[in-house]
């Protein structure tokens, strides 16, 4: 698959932009991130920055917007349908996802919100348990504005400073 996407990419260089935030946007999403994790696939889309000449601070507001779009959209399931989350197919079959979640939450707060996102399984339920636990919007909307941006950085990163800097950590 990986490949196809490659050679894809290689005639379609204009549809990287719109790809990269889309994947952030569902990365974000509870539930969806769980089983579509795109952070490899945007790892794979930021080594195309350089190759294609893009600019590497237009890619992270485009990855930054979609990760905080769908952190936002999270919330707002979260702040909307509140305790009746827990009755979701998913959570109903992983309930652990939901525990492990809330009780992260709880601990952390805004910074558990900030620090969330680094983390893959908890970057699918925080947004979510924090509308659930009506975490104001606005502390909200502060931990994910900054936790976005930084992750974008860091989601770009390897493409920017390509293979060289890749070997030296894996």
């Amino acid at each position: 698959m990986l490949k196809e996407i490659i050679i894809f990419l290689q005639f379609h260089k204009n549809w990287l932009p719109p790809i990269v935030f889309f994947l952030s946007f569902f990365e974000s999403i509870a539930c969806f991130s769980l089983f579509f994790p795109a952070t490899i696939l945007l790892l794979t889309c930021s080594t195309f920055i350089k190759f294609f000449n893009f600019s590497f601070i237009i890619f992270c507001f485009i990855i930054a917007s979609g990760a905080f779009l769908g952190d936002w959209l999270s919330w707002i399931i979260g702040s909307h349908y509140k305790k009746r989350i827990i009755n979701f197919w998913l959570f109903n079959k992983y309930p652990r996802f939901l525990i492990n979640g809330k009780i992260f939450f709880n601990r952390w707060g805004m910074f558990g919100v900030f620090i969330g996102r680094f983390f893959g399984p908890l970057r699918a339920t925080i947004p979510l348990i924090a509308g659930m636990c009506q975490m104001s919007l606005w502390k909200f909307q502060i931990a994910n504005f900054f936790s976005s941006i930084i992750w974008s950085i860091i989601i770009l990163l390897p493409g920017l400073l390509g293979v060289y800097w890749l070997n030296i950590w894996i």
